[in-house]
């Protein structure tokens, strides 16, 4: 904007190449700048007051020629926003390009157009309210299950009322003219005519609006107060108390942010009805583990969608971690049935399986999630795991051998392979195994204790007492292990 108003003061092509450049990086940085050649448009208006725009040509106007600029008259202000508005599709297709391919783009079938308009019209209001008292601010806020039609009504006919104001005031408010259309005008993008994800308004869209609907406050107190100047020292005072508030629930507020249990935990207090933030609040818990409480935050976010796969893969996860695989494949069954293409749902139902004990129902089910991805290297692990259970070594080797094949980091699969090569006899091939495992992961207690049952079976048992000391010292549990081997 100051690019812009130095170029509309004294025009010139370097000054207009700074704003167009400067305006790319804008809109690179932050798509919603699409509506900024419409904001352009208004400060022409005020304060900039350019000719064409119903304002007089001024001397000023014709730029004299200085550092190598020819003199020249400036354009009429909306050809000049041409180039910018060229920007603005490109920018436009390729943001809704890529949302679309994302799958975040709402179909009309998902969200009906009468939703749509009913909640952008509320949506004006809600953000002006928010922004004239900040409160039971939330990360997500979701659309209501049924049309407001009466809060949309109420809407249309406030946003009327004072857009009717300001166009019939414009000549001596020219300020009110201008801040109102650009609040108005910078949250077309993100009103929800063109739905992108779940959420009916979101807070950190309203930060360039905000400077609109604020120009109207600022000047509209302005205006009040050189009317009225025994009230001068009152309104400072009252300004003062109310950027001090501001500033301290800024502060207050970024305290929710500290770690996602804590800002989804304020979400469904702020918003009771808020599945998508029950199911945030459940997979933070189930991150943390506190799996039991994830569950119970699920089913709250299932309680509204209670098909949604998402929500039912996420129970199922948090089911299995609390060691309850019996309702855990239940859930994963469920997902799967809601939406059958979902490797990790399908890949979470073989790991229960094999768990309890059904290895031939876990390889088929491990082999679907595969030819949905073929490059799943935990897949082929664990694959290789469930067919080592039924005694399919070379298979099993096969899928240890796929699994590094895609990821040559993979640690656990250099032990399972190991093992498996060690059980078979093939000490040489183990061995390697283990010591490329151990080269990745130093402290890899598993590796440690396999090669001390190397050396055992070759006879050195000082050798074997050393790494087994090594394993039990990273981890105590394989002690259990140990006292197994020498019975």
């Amino acid at each position: 904007v100051a690019l812009y108003a130095a170029y509309a003061k004294r025009p010139g092509l370097v000054r207009y190449a700074a704003v167009v450049v400067a305006f790319a990086l804008g809109l690179m940085a932050k798509p919603m700048l699409v509506t900024l050649p419409f904001v352009l448009l208004l400060l022409d208006v005020w304060p900039l007051r350019r000719p064409g725009i119903g304002a007089p040509a001024r001397r000023s106007d014709v730029a004299p020629a200085r550092g190598g600029e020819r003199g020249a008259t400036a354009p009429l202000p909306w050809l000049d926003k041409l180039p910018l508005v060229a920007l603005v599709v490109a920018s436009s297709a390729l943001t809704l390009a890529a949302q679309s391919k994302g799958g975040v783009v709402r179909s009309l079938e998902d969200l009906s157009p009468a939703m749509r308009v009913a909640n952008a019209l509320v949506s004006f209001v809600r953000y002006a309210g928010k922004l004239l008292v900040p409160v039971q601010q939330a990360f997500y806020y979701p659309y209501p299950r049924e049309l407001p039609v009466a809060a949309a009504a109420g809407a249309a006919v406030v946003l009327a009322l004072i857009t009717w104001l300001v166009v019939r005031g414009r000549a001596r408010r020219p300020w009110a003219f201008v801040g109102w259309f650009w609040y108005l005008g910078m949250l077309v993008p993100v009103i929800g005519l063109i739905q992108v994800a779940t959420q009916s308004i979101a807070d950190r869209y309203s930060y360039l609006p905000s400077i609109g609907f604020f120009i109207v406050v600022a000047w509209g107190v302005a205006e009040w107060v050189e009317r009225r100047p025994a009230w001068r020292a009152g309104v400072a005072t009252v300004a003062v108390v109310a950027l001090a508030a501001c500033a301290f629930k800024a502060w207050a507020q970024t305290a929710y942010w500290r770690d996602g249990i804590t800002l989804f935990t304020r979400d469904t207090q702020v918003i009771r009805d808020n599945p998508l933030g029950y199911r945030n609040l459940g997979v933070a818990l189930s991150d943390s583990g506190r799996a039991a409480e994830a569950v119970t935050a699920f089913t709250h976010a299932l309680a509204r969608y209670p098909k949604d796969p998402v929500t039912l893969y996420d129970i199922g996860s948090a089911l299995e971690k609390s060691g309850r695989f019996e309702e855990a494949e239940a859930r994963y069954r469920e997902s799967l049935s809601a939406k059958p293409d979902q490797p990790d749902a399908l890949y979470n139902l073989a790991n229960v399986l094999n768990r309890r004990g059904r290895a031939d129902e876990a390889i088929e089910t491990f082999r679907t999630a595969i030819r949905l991805r073929p490059a799943f290297a935990a897949a082929h692990n664990n694959l290789g795991n469930a067919l080592g259970r039924r005694g399919r070594a070379d298979e099993s080797i096969a899928e240890y051998r796929e699994a590094l094949r895609l990821d040559p980091n993979y640690v656990e699969a250099y032990n399972n392979l190991g093992t498996t090569l060690r059980s078979a006899g093939r000490l040489d091939e183990a061995e390697q195994q283990f010591q490329r495992a151990l080269t990745l992961q130093p402290g890899f207690a598993a590796a440690e204790f396999n090669l001390g049952i190397i050396a055992l079976q070759r006879g050195d048992t000082a050798q074997s007492r050393r790494r087994f000391d090594r394993a039990v010292t990273l981890d105590p549990a394989l002690a259990a292990n140990l006292n197994a081997i020498r019975r």
